[in-house]
């Protein structure tokens, strides 16, 4: 025989011996010492398609096994349109690269500088620069409203009077150019547009804000000329009635507080402080109607103080301060309030006509106050009057069973403090209102509730970066929120399962084999039953609530369906793939709770942000993995040393995959 031909027998006969590993490297005699590159070339293919034989049968025998759903199993042939840029009826592609479709910002194109730089101002209403400048100017109004009335008692002016009139004036100046730069909520959307902004102002309260700004104007001027000399010399003598009046005008203003008062109390989440704020609102409102009454009283006293009976001059004295003058006048308007008297009243025509207008007034708005005050109390009452109930229950059991009061007193601290964590949450379905959402706006809403329980999981937090739209439909068809009571059983070993969980708040415990193992605790912001996504799943467990705990329940069928809308769907495919690949090389983490946060996220990174065609490599025509892949390394690499000037068969690096290249050792063990 030849050289060549005796090399290929020996190759053929270690190829026929179904060992797992070389131990002994195949013996060659000594015509076969010398070896070219071709033979070699052949060492390494034949190699190859022994290995890949090896490896395909042990993937398949893994399989019977740990078998991935159907769904994910269909391959991708060639990426063809990709589903990232598919665009949506709310002007913004799937991926979500475009605006929120909770806003009409930059739909259009601007193409003038001026109109982009100003488009670059804009901000959204509930800002919080925004939202302080708003509670600056609410102050001002404030200030006006008590201030302003005052003037009828000819307070004394302090210098820092004037100076809070000319920063008024500034504020409500600079107001005007800046209410164009702040979006308004127009039909569930927040429009952001500069040119929509302007169109808004200009038809609703710049008319308004320009007048009484004027008006603010004309005060300071006015003010300025009635303090100097000219004022005087050129015979201005009524100016000080015309700043009153001009004063008066400013009020106007408080059409603008109501407004800014409701944003205000839109942002209270609590219902206990939305109801002791709509109280405060109601004390507030009386005790400004009698400011105001008090003011107009003592004004009214004034008229004709010189020449006919008041009881200004009946009851008061060129000696009185402004204080005692004015908290005499608010004495009286709070009596016409309430069934209460004082030695104040009326001395002529005008005041007794005014007495009998501000009695009918304070009846019908007294009457509605106690009303109001009345529901509001009941409301605060019934926020409690379960717990009050079962608080009474046991402290009649206790009674009735002579319990010890130190006893009872720590029975009712425990039972307060459990009570108050086992509360059940409000759930989407609880408020019926929001079935009048329309899609945006509600798809919105649901995505600030979930994304940050469900994007702490990797894979859901990369598609929502890369699916956005998608991602408001797994919020919308896919989930059900639930409750569970303290000891209550989720689920048990061996029950099928096609839903993945999230934790909102609780704390659950979770145990494999009952007894035989210590438990493990899940809280807030984790998951459990992942496989029911990937495989078909039965729980390898048993999960109690060892708390009152909320979770998010998460439909596999119904997220399977939305996945399968992201075009081809190579990003999920691939993500179930690498997920199924892993639990095959470790199936002791294949259970309910398993949960490796860095490994999740670099299975999630690799399958949505890597563009490899297949994680197994490429293959030959025939099958067998290309020769380029080989990277034969480790300590069985020893037969392949024999090759001519020291050069491996492996390729170079231009030639090589991105993917995982294969190493020696493992070739030689699958061998």
């Amino acid at each position: 025989l030849s050289v060549g031909e005796k090399y290929r027998a020996n190759i053929a006969l270690s190829l026929r011996q179904r060992r797992r590993s070389l131990e002994q490297p195949v013996v060659l005699d000594e015509w076969t010492s010398e070896l070219d590159r071709d033979l070699a070339r052949i060492v390494c293919i034949a190699v190859g398609k022994r290995m890949h034989k090896e490896w395909q049968q042990a993937e398949e025998d893994e399989e019977e096994d740990i078998e991935m759903l159907p769904i994910w199993k269909a391959r991708r042939k060639s990426r063809g349109v990709s589903s990232r840029g598919v665009s949506t009826q709310f002007g913004s592609d799937v991926n979500g690269s475009a605006k929120p479709s909770g806003s009409h910002d930059d739909l259009e194109p601007v193409t003038s500088p001026v109109l982009k730089f100003l488009q670059g101002c804009i901000v959204r209403p509930g800002n919080p620069r925004r939202l302080a400048w708003d509670l600056i100017g609410l102050s001002l109004i404030a200030y006006d409203l008590v201030v302003i009335p005052l003037q009828a008692f000819d307070p004394p002016q302090p210098e820092s009077m004037s100076a809070m009139s000319m920063f008024a004036t500034i504020y409500w100046t600079v107001d005007i150019p800046s209410s164009f730069f702040v979006g308004f909520n127009s039909e569930g959307t927040v429009e952001m547009r500069f040119k929509e902004i302007a169109r808004m102002y200009m038809k609703t309260w710049m008319p308004f804000d320009v007048t009484v700004i004027v008006i603010d104007w004309a005060l300071t001027v006015l003010t300025l000329l009635n303090s100097t000399e000219v004022a005087s010399g050129v015979g201005y003598m009524r100016f000080g009635k015309t700043v009153k009046f001009l004063r008066l005008l400013r009020l106007l203003r408080l059409l603008k507080a109501s407004g800014l008062v409701s944003e205000l109390l839109d942002r209270i989440q609590s219902e206990w402080f939305l109801i002791m704020a709509g109280i405060s609102k109601l004390l507030i409102f009386i005790l400004l109607i009698n400011h105001f009454i008090a003011c107009l009283w003592y004004g009214i006293g004034t008229l004709n103080e010189e020449t006919e009976r008041s009881w200004i001059r009946s009851n008061l004295s060129a000696d009185d301060s402004f204080v005692f003058r004015y908290f005499t006048a608010l004495h009286w308007s709070m009596t016409q309030f309430t069934p209460a008297s004082m030695e104040v009243a009326p001395e002529n025509a005008y005041e007794r006509i005014f007495t009998v207008l501000v009695i009918t007034f304070a009846m019908v708005t007294f009457s509605s106050f106690v009303s109001t005050i009345t529901n509001a109390m009941t409301q605060l009452r019934n926020l409690n009057a379960e717990k009050s109930d079962q608080m009474m229950q046991l402290r009649r059991y206790c009674l009735e069973n002579h319990v010890s009061s130190s006893l009872i007193g720590r029975i009712s601290t425990t039972v307060q403090q459990s009570m108050g964590k086992s509360k059940r949450r409000v759930h989407e379905e609880d408020v019926l209102v929001l079935q009048l959402l329309p899609w945006n706006l509600k798809a919105e809403l649901q995505e600030e509730v979930y994304t940050p329980r469900l994007c702490a999981h990797p894979f859901f937090a990369n598609f929502s970066a890369v699916f956005k739209i998608l991602m408001r439909k797994i919020y919308q068809n896919t989930i059900q929120e639930v409750s569970m009571n303290i000891g209550h059983e989720l689920f048990t070993t061996g029950e099928p399962s096609d839903t993945m969980y999230f934790v909102v708040c609780g704390i659950f415990s979770y145990k494999e084999e009952a007894g035989l193992q210590i438990p493990y605790f899940l809280a807030e912001r984790q998951w459990f039953c992942e496989p029911v996504f990937w495989i078909t799943w039965k729980h390898t467990g048993q999960m109690l609530a060892t708390t009152h705990c909320e979770l998010i329940a998460l439909n596999s069928a119904k997220a399977q369906d939305v996945f399968m809308q992201s075009g081809d769907c190579q990003e999920v495919k691939r993500y179930a793939r690498y997920w199924v690949r892993y639990m095959r090389k470790n199936p002791d983490h294949l259970t309910d709770v398993w949960a490796e946060i860095e490994l999740l996220q670099e299975l999630g990174h690799k399958a949505f942000f890597e563009t490899d065609e297949e994680i197994e490599g490429p293959k030959s025509e025939n099958g067998a993995l290309e020769e380029s892949e080989m990277d034969w390394s480790g300590p069985e690499a020893g037969l392949f040393n024999m090759l001519p000037s020291g050069k491996s068969a492996k390729a170079p690096p231009a030639a090589r995959s991105r993917r995982p290249s294969i190493s020696g050792a493992l070739a030689m063990g699958l061998w």
